[in-house]
């Protein structure tokens, strides 16, 4: 797998000024993880990354007190997360796990925050990840408060076609574990 490959090939990465892009790509890292692996944790703080899904579907999380799992996000081939991170320099705020294999292009936060150092116009491009994460979060929220129960299943489920269905004959499979 040719990492620059798929770098150049995505809208985000491909935006940055053409001088920070090979500052990134020169210590990105190919990782890839087996169905069921954790890749953070919540509190997690020593290894983080700005990471770009190549393949595969996350699950981002987070764990109530009573012990229920609370899906905030799937994340599949072309996103882009772990900024939160690094712009603010704290730990992770959710579990991320995987659904299936997923192979992942990460960057090092140090290599990211030495980089934004000297192009500061990178702390712009990792904020427009971050924006689009909360428009959707508030899209979420919108029809979580205006819709009912009815609507909300349906809106959900259009999201999920658009994003992971798959026509097969008169179908269409969203290959994902559902509760």
């Amino acid at each position: 797998m040719n990492i620059n490959h798929y770098l150049n090939n995505d809208p985000w990465f491909s935006q940055l000024p053409a001088i920070v892009q090979p500052l990134l790509a020169g210590d990105a890292v190919l990782k890839v993880y087996q169905k069921g692996q954790m890749i953070h944790a919540i509190g997690d703080n020593d290894d983080a990354a700005l990471h770009f899904v190549v393949s595969g579907t996350i699950r981002v999380c987070n764990v109530s007190a009573s012990g229920h799992a609370m899906t905030l996000a799937h994340l599949s081939s072309g996103e882009w997360f772990g900024e939160i991170s690094i712009i603010d320099d704290n730990p992770r705020t959710h579990d991320a796990w995987t659904i299936n294999k997923v192979t992942l292009i990460s960057i090092p936060r140090n290599l990211v925050i030495q980089t934004a150092q000297l192009h500061p116009i990178l702390y712009k491009h990792l904020a427009l990840i971050t924006c689009e994460r909360i428009r959707r979060a508030f899209e979420w929220i919108d029809d979580a408060t205006s819709l009912n129960t009815s609507a909300r299943l349906a809106s959900m489920l259009i999201g999920l076609i658009d994003t992971y269905g798959k026509q097969i004959g008169d179908d269409i499979k969203i290959d994902l574990r559902l509760s």
